[in-house]
C-alpha cells in the first residue's frame, strides 16, 4: 500500500468488489487516497487499484486497521476478485 511518499505492507481481510479491510497499525486519515497492489491466492498476477480510506478501526480484539473503498477496478481485476469470491463461496464451511 502506498500513501503519498509512504509505502508499507499490510494484511488484507474481507475483500469484495467494493473494497477491502487492511489490518495495519499505520495511521491514515479518513478520505486519504491510497494505491494498492495485492495478490489473490488463486492468481499469480497482482491486482492494482486506487482507493480511499472510508473507515478506521482502533484496537478491537487486538486488530487495528482501515477500510478502503476502491475507486474503480480494471476489468481484469474485477474478474480475478469475482472468481476468487465465487470459489470461496463454494468451499465447505471451515475450509477458508
Amino acid at each position: 500500500m502506498q500513501h503519498g511518499a509512504r509505502s508499507f505492507s499490510a494484511m488484507t481481510r474481507n475483500i469484495s468488489l467494493g473494497g477491502l479491510f487492511v489490518e495495519t497499525e499505520e495511521t491514515l486519515p479518513f478520505g486519504a487516497r491510497v494505491s494498492l497492489s495485492f495478490t489473490i491466492p488463486t492468481q499469480a498476477e497482482a491486482v492494482k487499484a486506487e482507493g480511499r480510506v472510508r473507515w478506521i478501526e482502533n484496537a478491537v480484539k487486538n486488530m487495528r486497521g482501515i477500510g478502503i473503498r476502491f475507486d474503480g477496478l480494471r476489468a481484469k481485476d474485477v474478474w480475478i476478485i469475482t472468481t476468487y469470491l465465487e470459489q470461496r463461496a463454494d468451499e465447505p464451511a471451515g475450509q477458508g
